[in-house]
């Protein structure tokens, strides 16, 4: 009898200990999803900052680096340089380009000037981009879009703890906390898509290029489950406690292009793959893509810092005067004086994934 009481007393103790385990992981969620959304909200109101964004790809045939430096003031202000560096080791190669970049809000006409500098120079490729020639674009946008705007980042920020998979927060010293969270989310999100398309200033023709574009999505049923399927992306968020604002974000995002890659290759047929038209051959091609993306780094790293002392240059007037538009640059199954633009079959023949997905290998 004794030894029955002890038994219970001992599970009795280890149940109060596991209930004790899973309130402690419960709040401690609850107060680093509050703290997230305590440092993403003063994030979101400052009224301008500086920036750095780095985006780089190493793999065993290339490397690739983007980088972006630049001052951001509220709502949609910028200035800053965008610089690109493209390793080809496989043919011993490499390429530079640098932009200068400022973007304004014209009453409800948005526009973004930048001038493009290139190593080795491109004057003479076909895209017609002079590298001493500042040039502007022009999107037209609703005369509520800052209010909208406002609003939106709001809404974004109150879902902050949406498809949150885990979350894990500590103090790295006194000054500084780091928050690590994996969400669970899909890549494509047609809402965010549809927003995005009724802000642009498309023209009907290449309004209805996009539409048959997406149609073509659409009509592939493993393509749109590829890039609406939920994957998980884990960032690691760095905040600075004394003014509670997000002062960087690291993303280590290798694992889901490789299974992005992975899942579009995987429904590709061997035939649309091959490029002598053997099965055999279009699965050579397919292993050493999917080797490629395994064996090959994403990252990606954001920096914030002087927030509320760092205002944008405004455009220097010698840039609004000499600005042109850029020149117009083909786009995938775009109408030339050749062309049916109801037609896009051309298009997908160049890319296989949205003509043959779904194909039984």
């Amino acid at each position: 009898m004794k030894s029955k009481s002890i038994f219970t007393l001992l599970c009795s103790i280890i149940f109060t200990l596991c209930l004790c385990s899973v309130a402690f992981a419960n709040n401690a969620k609850t107060e680093a999803i509050e703290f997230l959304k305590q440092a993403t909200q003063n994030t979101v109101n400052t009224q301008n900052a500086a920036y750095s964004i780095d985006l780089s790809m190493t793999g065993p045939l290339a490397d690739c680096n983007i980088k972006l430096n630049g001052n951001y003031a509220y709502p949609v202000f910028t200035n800053g340089d965008m610089s690109l560096l493209l390793n080809l080791w496989i043919v011993d190669t490499s390429f530079k380009a640098n932009t200068q970049y400022y973007t304004e809000l014209d009453g409800n006409v948005y526009k973004q000037y930048f001038k493009t500098q290139t190593e080795p120079k491109l004057d003479n490729d076909n895209s017609g981009i002079k590298s001493d020639q500042w040039y502007v674009q022009s999107i037209k946008i609703p005369e509520d879009f800052i209010q909208n705007y406002k609003k939106e980042m709001n809404n974004n920020v109150d879902g902050i703890d949406k498809d949150i998979k885990n979350i894990f927060m500590y103090d790295a010293n006194k000054n500084t906390t780091k928050i690590y969270v994996t969400y669970n989310k899909a890549l494509l999100d047609e809402d965010k898509l549809n927003q995005a398309l009724s802000i642009s200033d498309l023209n009907s023709k290449e309004m209805q290029e996009v539409n048959e574009f997406y149609q073509k999505i659409n009509e592939n049923k493993q393509l749109k489950e590829a890039l609406t399927k939920q994957r998980e992306l884990s960032y690691e968020i760095t905040i600075d406690k004394k003014n509670m604002r997000i002062t960087s974000v690291n993303a280590d995002l290798s694992p889901v292009i490789y299974e992005l890659g992975t899942d579009i290759l995987n429904n590709i047929s061997d035939e649309k793959l091959s490029v002598n038209g053997s099965p055999i051959n279009g699965a050579t091609v397919r292993n050493i893509i999917k080797n490629y993306l395994e064996r090959s780094k994403f990252n990606m790293t954001i920096q914030l810092s002087k927030f509320n002392t760092s205002p944008v240059e405004t455009v220097p007037q010698e840039v609004k005067d000499s600005a042109i538009a850029p020149p117009k640059i083909e786009k995938i199954g775009e109408a030339t004086d050749t062309t049916d633009i109801l037609t896009v079959d051309t298009a997908t023949d160049s890319l296989p994934t949205l003509e043959v997905l779904g194909n039984d290998k």
